[in-house]
């Protein structure tokens, strides 16, 4: 487990979010956003992700605990607030991630 990231956190500035493509979405990615986050750690501190193999919310942690789940899974709104997360058809943009190097 690791320190919980919030949307409160502003480590993701205007310029490095202007590097990031467009997500296929209504939804644009904001600093605080879980891909944001992630794509920012990738670049800035690697050796953070490494140890990881899951990315989760705090409600889907919790569910995975109480369903004695062997991984996450989240729902589609806390989906939207990660960013790159298409809610009209209801999936991730995983050939965007992909692209870009997506942990």
């Amino acid at each position: 487990m690791s320190a919980l990231y919030t949307w409160q956190d502003t480590r993701c500035k205007p310029e490095f979010l202007d590097t990031l493509p467009t997500p296929d979405s209504h939804l644009q990615c904001f600093s605080g956003y879980g891909c944001a986050t992630l794509l920012w750690m990738l670049k800035h501190k690697p050796e953070k992700l490494k140890s990881f193999t899951y990315s989760a919310t705090v409600q889907d942690f919790v569910v995975a605990m109480l369903c004695d789940l062997e991984c996450p899974i989240t729902s589609d709104q806390n989906a939207a607030s990660w960013g790159y997360f298409n809610t009209e058809k209801n999936e991730w943009n995983t050939d965007i991630l992909n692209s870009i190097g997506f942990p």
